[in-house]
C-alpha cells in the first residue's frame, strides 16, 4: 500500500513498501534514510544553545545513523509521518536548512530551484551564504566540497572573505578590476572597516600564494584608501611596494603608518626590511628623520644599543634640536647602564620641551639607579605639577620617601594620591605600610582595613594587618586574620606570626585560644 503526503505543488512524499521517498515535481528525488537523534535525558542541556541539526550531530556525534528498528521501536507508518512533518516544517519556514540535516537540505533546495520553485529561488543563495557565514566549520567544509560557493555571485563571495582566505573564494573573484573592487565596497560601504579586512586578506593571499604583487597592491592600497586606521593594510601595502622593487614608496608608506601609529609592535616589519635589504646605506632612508627614529628606536627594542646610539648621534648631527631623539639616546644609553650619559642626553631633551612627562620619568629613574635621591625626588615632583594625574609617579614618590624614612611626606603622597583614586587597594596598601613603619598602628589597621575590603583575597595585606594586631596586644584579632593565611600557605610570614604569638605571648590569652595556636605550630612542624 502506497501512502502519499503533498507539502506543495513541488515537493510530496510517498510511502512504499516500508520505505519513505521524497518527489520533486513528480519526479523521484532521494530515499529518507535517517530520522531522529538518541538523546538521553541525562544529556538534554548540552543541546540548549544548537542553532541547527548539524550542530546537533556535532555534539552527537553519529546518532542521526541507525539501522531501522535497531534503537527504536517504530513503525514504517509512524516514521513516514514523521518524516512528513519534519519536511513539511521546513517547507512552512522558507526552506530553513537549519532545520535538517545539510546532506538532505541543500540537495533538495538544490533541486526545488532547478523545478521552477519560486520560493527556492529566492532562498537557495541566500541560505548557502547565512550557513557559511555561520561558521560552522562542518557545514562550511560540505558547502565547499559540494561545490555550492560556486552558485553564488563574486559580491557575495567577497562578502564571503571575512570568514577566512578560502582559495575557491579567492580563485572566484581573481579577475576583478581595481574599478569593481570600489564598487563592490560602495556596495558593502555600511562598513569600511569590514571591507579594509576583506580585501587586506584577499591581498595577503596574492601577496603570498600568488605571487601577484601588482594585485596585491590594488588591493592593499584600496583597504588603506578605505579604513586609514588599519595598520595591518599599510603593512602589506609597504611589503607589496618592497616586492616590487619600489623600496621609495615602501619606506613612505611605513613612515606614513608610524605617524599615526609609533607603537614599537609596528615597527618589527620595518626593522626587518632594513636588516634585509641593507637600508643603512639608502641616501633617501639617511636623510628622512621620521625613518632614521624610528629605525633606531626598532633597533633599541631588539636590545642592538650601540647601533641604536650609532643611529641617535646620526640625526642628532644634523637635527640638534630634536627633543624626542634626544631622549630616545638617553635610554639608549640608560639601558647601557651609563647613566651619566643618560642624564646629560634627558637634559637636552628637556631644554627643549621642559614638559615632557615620559623623558621627566625617564630622568627620574637614571638618578634612583645613581642613588640620587634628592634628585630623583625632585624630578617627580615636577612631573605631578606638570600632570597630576600620573599615577605611577605618586607610587614612585611615596616608595623614595619611605626608604629615606621620610614617613611624614610619604603619607601626605599616598593621601594626594586617594583623593584622586580613592578605591585603589594599592594606594590604602601602601599608605597602611608606612603608618606601621612610623608605628602608628592604628591609623595602619584602618588603612589596612580598606585594603583588604577592596582586594578580599590578597592573604599579603592580611598578614600584615595581623602583624599590627599584634604590635597593640589584640591576639584574638591577630589570630582570625591569621587564621584564613595559615589554610591557604603554612610558610608565609603569618605562619612565623603564630609561632612567635605562641612562644613569647601564649601566656597571656585565654585557654582556647592556647589550643589554636598549639595546632598551628604543630601543622608548622609538618613545613
Amino acid at each position: 500500500m502506497t501512502r502519499r503526503f503533498r507539502i506543495n505543488e513541488f515537493l510530496t512524499l510517498k510511502l512504499k513498501r516500508g520505505t519513505t521517498y521524497i518527489y520533486v515535481k513528480g519526479e523521484k528525488f532521494i530515499q529518507c534514510k535517517y530520522l531522529l537523534m538518541n538523546i538521553s535525558p541525562n544529556n538534554i542541556n548540552q543541546y540548549n544553545h544548537i542553532n541547527s541539526i548539524d550542530e546537533a550531530e556535532d555534539i552527537y556525534d553519529n546518532s542521526l545513523e541507525y539501522t531501522p528498528g535497531e534503537l527504536f521501536d517504530i513503525s514504517p507508518q509512524e516514521e513516514f509521518w514523521a518524516h512528513c512533518s519534519n519536511i513539511q516544517a521546513w517547507a512552512e519556514y522558507n526552506y530553513d536548512t537549519r532545520i535538517l540535516h545539510r546532506n538532505i537540505a541543500f540537495p533538495l533546495l538544490k533541486k526545488l530551484t532547478e523545478a521552477g520553485d519560486p520560493l527556492a529561488k529566492i532562498e537557495f543563495k541566500k541560505e548557502i551564504m547565512n550557513r557559511y557565514e555561520s561558521g560552522n566549520r562542518t557545514v562550511q567544509c560540505y558547502l565547499r566540497e559540494e561545490k555550492y560557493l560556486e552558485y553564488l555571485s563574486k559580491e557575495e563571495l567577497l562578502q564571503l572573505m571575512k570568514h577566512g582566505k578560502d582559495p575557491l573564494i579567492i580563485e572566484a573573484i581573481y579577475d576583478l578590476t581595481q574599478k569593481e573592487l570600489i564598487e563592490l565596497s560602495i556596495y558593502r560601504s555600511n562598513s569600511d572597516t569590514s571591507n579594509s579586512v576583506i580585501l587586506a586578506r584577499t591581498g595577503q593571499f596574492y601577496l603570498q600564494n600568488y605571487q601577484n604583487y601588482e594585485k596585491a597592491f590594488e588591493l592593499y592600497n584600496l583597504a588603506v584608501a578605505l579604513s586609514p586606521n588599519f595598520y595591518h593594510a599599510w603593512i602589506g601595502l609597504a611589503k607589496a611596494y618592497e616586492y616590487l622593487g619600489d623600496y621609495s614608496s615602501c619606506l613612505n608608506t611605513y613612515k606614513k603608518m608610524l605617524e599615526r601609529n609609533n607603537d614599537w609592535i609596528y615597527m618589527t616589519d620595518l626593522t626587518d626590511f632594513f636588516i634585509t635589504r641593507k637600508f643603512e646605506k639608502f641616501d633617501p632612508f639617511l636623510k628622512d628623520i621620521v625613518l632614521m627614529k624610528y629605525y633606531g628606536i626598532s633597533v633599541q627594542v631588539r636590545g642592538e644599543l650601540n647601533k641604536s646610539i650609532i643611529i641617535f648621534k646620526h640625526i642628532l648631527r644634523r637635527f640638534p634640536d630634536n627633543g624626542p631623539v634626544w631622549s630616545e639616546l638617553g635610554l639608549s644609553y640608560y639601558l647601557k647602564k651609563k647613566y651619566d650619559r643618560a642624564i646629560v642626553a634627558y637634559q637636552n631633551a628637556l631644554n627643549l620641551d621642559p614638559n615632557d612627562v615620559m623623558t621627566l620619568t625617564r630622568l627620574g629613574n637614571a638618578y634612583k639607579m645613581k642613588r640620587d635621591y634628592s634628585q630623583e625626588i625632585e624630578t617627580y615632583r615636577k612631573i605631578l605639577k606638570i600632570d597630576p594625574s600620573e599615577k605611577e609617579t605618586y607610587y614612585s614618590l611615596g616608595l623614595r620617601y619611605r626608604k629615606l624614612k621620610q614617613y611624614d611626606n610619604a603619607i601626605m603622597i599616598y593621601k594626594q594620591l586617594l583623593k584622586k583614586d580613592f578605591f585603589s587597594s594599592l594606594a590604602w596598601f601602601n599608605l597602611a605600610v608606612v603608618y606601621r613603619l612610623n608605628r602608628e598602628y592604628s591609623n595602619a589597621i584602618e588603612a589596612y582595613t580598606y585594603a583588604k575590603a577592596l582586594n578580599r583575597h590578597n592573604l599579603h595585606f592580611l598578614n600584615e594587618l595581623g602583624i599590627c594586631y599584634l604590635k597593640i596586644n589584640d591576639y584574638e584579632k591577630a589570630l582570625k586574620t591569621f587564621e584564613p593565611i595559615i589554610q591557604f600557605k603554612p610558610k608565609c610570614a603569618a605562619a612565623w606570626g603564630y609561632k612567635n604569638m605562641l612562644e613569647k605571648f601564649g601566656w597571656r590569652v585565654n585557654k582556647e585560644l592556647v589550643q589554636k595556636l598549639n595546632y598551628f605550630k604543630k601543622m608548622l612542624k609538618k613545613y
